[in-house]
């Protein structure tokens, strides 16, 4: 009895068909970048995602459909277009000065992005990757995973529509709240899998988190037994 599930069998069938169709599209003249992606989806007959979780034979080759496709996921931030993402009949914030992150400044003058009183999108965003996060053995997030399995399924009507998880995820790293990686992909090694973490330095994840802000977190000194390490050196390095 196969016990495969929809998210099993599509890892199966990308792993399959994602070669052969790259090398297919090179060979007639439609070379890829090396930074685009393969992606595979099982639609139902109407076009809607089956769920991660639900059993492999809830998809019917015969009536159900198939999405395959490549796209470009970029290393850098300020290479995701930038979207404003007021809430309907609100308008975007401008942001001006810089925000600090991972101990870096980033200027904010050209990137239009929500208030938080506006919009509570990129606020839902960041608590729901916390959670993921904190999952035991979570060693990261997929950045597909959390934008097509994950986000719509945790109840907020914005996430229903790709266009707009995509809209929030590319604001998130335009703002910095969100930081992109890449991670080794054991199975398909010429396509390392995007990554997506929080930068829990960043004010607004802080927030959004209720946690200290950077500034006024509390540090503990801790008292090493003996003498003092500069004592230690001086007498190790011996006379000159």
């Amino acid at each position: 009895m196969n016990t495969a599930t929809i998210s099993q069998l599509e890892a199966t069938l990308l792993n399959s068909l994602a070669p052969h169709i790259r090398k297919t599209l090179t060979d007639n003249g439609f070379a890829l970048p090396d930074s685009a992606e393969p992606y595979l989806r099982l639609l139902d007959e109407g076009g809607r995602k089956k769920r991660s979780t639900a059993a492999a034979s809830h998809w019917n080759p015969a009536t159900d459909l198939i999405e395959l496709g490549f796209e470009e996921v970029s290393d850098e931030a300020d290479s995701v277009p930038q979207q404003a993402i007021a809430a309907p009949g609100a308008e975007a914030a401008p942001l001006s000065g810089s925000i600090t992150s991972e101990n870096q400044s980033y200027p904010q003058s050209a990137v239009t992005v929500p208030s938080v009183q506006d919009d509570e999108r990129l606020d839902d965003l960041v608590r729901v990757l916390d959670r993921i996060e904190s999952s035991p053995g979570m060693s990261f997030v997929a950045l597909k995973r959390l934008r097509d399995d994950v986000l719509p399924y945790q109840g907020f009507p914005w996430a229903a529509e790709t266009a707009a998880r995509k809209d929030v995820l590319g604001c998130a790293v335009d703002l910095k709240l969100v930081l992109i990686g890449k991670q080794p992909n054991p199975k398909l090694p010429e396509f390392p899998v995007t990554s997506v973490r929080l930068n829990r330095y960043h004010p607004r994840v802080r927030k959004a988190l209720a946690l200290d802000p950077v500034d006024e977190m509390k540090w503990e000194p801790i008292t090493i037994p003996g003498e003092p390490l500069s004592h230690t050196v001086i007498r190790d390095r011996g006379p000159r």
